[in-house]
């Protein structure tokens, strides 16, 4: 519902930024009736002098909220538009998961004080994260498992259960003193057990896990497929290390659609509506490259016709449609050359 009425909350914006009445009002009834994520949106219907005015309405905790949510060219223009005053905040609370949607497009000095702010088993998630690449699952991880000794009982694991759980958790896992996943037990078996229960005789061993090696495109769609809400992630030497659940599956997989999507049209889906001219046709430089080439070749196509416009001056009204059809078709040709 929030979406929907995004529209109308841009021109209820406008119009008090027009009439230069005070937004606290307005600000008030975005935090109650908005995500987060649509307000990022909103956020980028306007230029960047509108956008600060009301960005710099909004409390400490709505921000970084926002700025979690923004496209990397919005929140680099946010960034280079803030002093450090009232930009470091925004890195104040992150979680390791967080920060590493962000490093891509964050200098060293944001990312050395978002560090500074974490807790040390953040820091810890974020260094083990750093040990994989981008397109592997192990940089994707999130570290929220639960995860108990298989020499404890029954009751043990209950108390692990009710301690609150993350969302898309219903299984604990049984680990050894190493670490090694060993098994899992499901939530709904569990409480049926009695407390006495040694867990190595309940837990089940066959467990379908995930290398933190693995590409993040084919982790994500086991995900998607396993049945589960969640699956765990091991490493090479089957020490459990975090897990993959299907909400990040499927936001994964997402993501990677719309980024398609928007490169077939040679654009960017973290592009900017009012990013610099320099900068809009630097991520449009191969497609505009493109289109002047087959101009090129369109003009040296119909000029081959030349002798025979000048006798059928009336063929001269069916240039520019040749022109036109010239361009698309050998677009469309370079386009499925790029693709195979």
């Amino acid at each position: 519902m929030s979406f929907e009425m995004l529209p109308d909350y841009i021109e209820k914006v406008e119009a008090l930024l027009a009439e230069e009445t005070p937004l606290d009002s307005i600000i008030t009834e975005l935090e109650d009736a908005l995500l987060p994520e649509h307000v990022a949106n909103l956020l980028e219907a306007f230029p960047i002098k509108p956008r600060l005015l009301i960005w710099q309405s909004f409390n400490t905790e709505f921000q970084q909220n926002i700025f979690l949510e923004m496209k990397n060219e919005s929140r680099q223009m946010l960034l280079n538009a803030l002093s450090d005053e009232d930009s470091l905040p925004l890195f104040d609370k992150l979680d390791a998961n967080s920060l590493l949607e962000l490093t891509e497009d964050l200098s060293d000095r944001f990312i050395e004080y978002a560090i500074s702010k974490m807790s040390a088993k953040q820091r810890e998630h974020f260094k083990k994260a750093q040990d994989y690449s981008d397109q592997e699952v192990g940089h994707w991880q999130s570290f929220d498992e639960r995860k108990i000794p298989q020499k404890l009982k029954v009751s043990s694991a209950k108390r692990v259960a009710t301690k609150g759980t993350a969302n898309l958790t219903d299984v604990i896992y049984v680990v050894d003193n190493e670490s090694k996943l060993l098994g899992e037990i499901g939530f709904n078996r569990l409480f049926t057990l009695e407390d006495t229960t040694p867990l190595n005789d309940v837990i089940l061993l066959e467990v379908q896990a995930l290398e933190a090696s693995m590409g993040i495109d084919e982790a994500a769609d086991e995900v998607i497929f396993s049945g589960k809400s969640a699956l765990p992630i091991i490493d090479e030497d089957g020490r459990l290390t975090g897990r993959l659940d299907l909400h990040s599956a499927y936001k994964h997989k997402e993501e990677l659609k719309d980024n398609q999507l928007m490169q077939s049209g040679g654009l960017s889906d973290e592009e900017d509506l009012f990013a610099s001219v320099w900068l809009s046709s630097k991520n449009r430089a191969i497609w505009l490259g493109i289109n002047l080439v087959t101009a090129f070749l369109a003009s040296w196509f119909i000029g081959l016709f030349e002798a025979t416009l000048q006798q059928v001056v009336a063929l001269a009204v069916l240039m520019p449609v040749v022109a036109s059809m010239g361009e698309f078709l050998v677009a469309k040709h370079l386009l499925l050359l790029f693709v195979v």
